[in-house]
């Protein structure tokens, strides 16, 4: 069974509707969804996310679990639209890194590091000092969390991001105007991986 894992409802709504899995429970503070081999974790965003997937954990073993989901670009030269295979999970306080192992069929995508941090990121002087801090080219609010969970559990993880904004002052009116836009670009991007893993 593979377990997909996002913050958001609206980025995994484009997923049920392409699997067409409509059965859900309440799990915690999120829902779960699930559908054959294959179950839909929504876990709200931030440090929630790590309560959520260990009451997950609790009763469901799964063989894989891919985190998808909305990032701002730290990289400045990186435009909103563009799909990433997670290289490397980059946490903070303390700083560590984890590496992720690329799925075959994601390898043609490219790839990036994420850093995940507690609240977004709206002003270009932090996105900044977080780049230099990180050389991370993404942020996001979970990966870490779920990341180190499934390398304490011996749980294979993947990781995969949509930039929605550039992580500056124009983040949050950014997001809003293109964020049901960008989570179905980004499940037509990994539908056929999902498939090709969950046929495995």
């Amino acid at each position: 069974m593979i377990t997909v894992i996002a913050a958001l409802k609206s980025e995994l709504l484009p997923i049920l509707s392409a699997f067409n899995i409509t059965e859900k429970h309440p799990l915690d503070s999120g829902t779960l969804y699930q559908g054959r081999n294959l179950h839909i974790l929504r876990t709200g965003v931030g440090g929630v996310c790590a309560r959520v997937f260990e009451s997950y954990l609790q009763d469901y073993r799964p063989r894989l679990v891919i985190n998808l989901g909305l990032a701002g670009a730290l990289n400045p030269a990186i435009r909103p639209g563009e799909v990433f295979r997670i290289d490397r999970v980059h946490c903070l306080a303390p700083t560590r890194i984890i590496p992720l192992n690329p799925l075959p069929a994601a390898k043609s995508l490219s790839k990036a590091d994420v850093l995940t941090v507690r609240q977004a990121v709206t002003q270009t002087g932090e996105r900044d000092r977080l780049h230099a801090l990180s050389g991370a080219e993404l942020v996001d609010m979970e990966a870490c969390y779920l990341a180190e969970r499934c390398a304490a559990t011996g749980i294979p993880f993947a990781a995969f991001k949509i930039v929605s904004d550039l992580a500056n002052e124009h983040t949050q009116k950014d997001f809003m105007a293109r964020y049901k836009i960008y989570s179905a670009q980004l499940a037509d991007r990994l539908q056929p991986i999902l498939e090709t893993e969950r046929g495995k």
